[in-house]
């Protein structure tokens, strides 16, 4: 069981509806309604209304900054935490803030719009490659994830395209772990890679298996990935995957454990909805502690 992305889609209630008012007739078929009085030379007049003033263009959030966000919040697009001093403890890191592309919100009315948001999401996968370092297989040995955060409705009808790229990390399922000052080639480290290396406390064939972050207490740690399916391969059943799994991952666990004695270790593979997401890789897991 991995812990899955938090749903970035949310609903919007309609804004726009039209009242129509039927008109009460209080006259007989007879005869017709009475006419509306006329109001008297001294009676007040209803003020015109006046049109409520556009939104002022807010500036972007800045790089670097810290916030306190919560899983709650993770799972929205749209986020006002204010920042905290990164010295205090804090669960998300703003690593870019970049521009949305011209071609995604040309037709778009709000910034829940699934065109805005897989753009977003491209941008900041992409940047945070870049940001935490590492190969392939070091980030997704790490619980440390992008997400992305998208102006708030009327600052998007103001004008507002940016987009607030932020890192973090799950300690457990049900909790975010407090991150450092700087995430900066954080994969490049041994220290921050082990501290948020993917572990956890029971093996993957209990049905208690969660992950956690490696600086929690834990016997098992995810450390190698192995491919067990091609690109473009329809889903070939869980049984397959799993057998292809067994066979690929003992060498890799045998290299990291440095031993030619016996061994335990354990796999994760992908089932069929995360094979539609075009995953094929299957997560090799050791045992390392008693």
């Amino acid at each position: 069981m991995t812990i899955p992305r938090p749903r970035r889609r949310l609903a919007t209630l309609a804004a726009l509806g039209a009242a129509i008012l039927l008109p009460s007739c209080t006259g007989t078929a007879d005869g017709p309604p009475p006419a509306a009085p006329t109001s008297s030379a001294g009676a007040a007049q209803p003020r015109p209304s006046t049109p409520a003033p556009a939104p002022t263009r807010e500036p972007p959030p800045a790089e670097g900054e810290c916030r306190g966000v919560s899983i709650a919040q993770l799972r929205t697009i749209i986020n006002d935490e204010p920042p905290v001093p990164c010295g205090r403890p804090h669960t998300v890191v703003t690593f870019h803030v970049g521009r949305l592309p011209k071609a995604a919100t040309r037709d778009a009315i709000a910034p829940a719009d699934e065109e805005i948001e897989a753009a977003a999401d491209r941008l900041c996968q992409s940047r945070f490659r870049d940001h935490v370092g590492g190969s392939r297989a070091d980030r997704r040995l790490s619980m440390l994830t992008a997400t992305y955060f998208l102006p708030p409705s009327e600052q998007f009808n103001a004008g507002a395209r940016w987009v607030r790229c932020d890192v973090y990390a799950y300690a457990a399922p049900k909790r975010l772990a407090e991150l450092p000052r700087r995430l900066e080639d954080a994969l490049e480290r041994n220290r921050a890679a082990d501290r948020f290396g993917r572990c956890s406390p029971v093996s993957p064939s209990s049905p208690r298996f969660r992950h956690v972050a490696c600086q929690e207490p834990h016997r098992w740690r995810a450390v190698a990935i192995r491919a067990v399916g091609r690109p473009n391969e329809r889903y070939p059943g869980l049984r397959t995957v799993q057998n292809r799994a067994r066979d690929r991952c003992e060498a890799p666990v045998r290299n990291y454990l440095g031993t030619q004695q016996g061994f335990s270790y354990g796999f994760e593979v992908p089932q069929r909805d995360a094979w539609a997401r075009d995953d094929r890789v299957a997560l090799c897991w050791a045992r390392t502690g008693g």
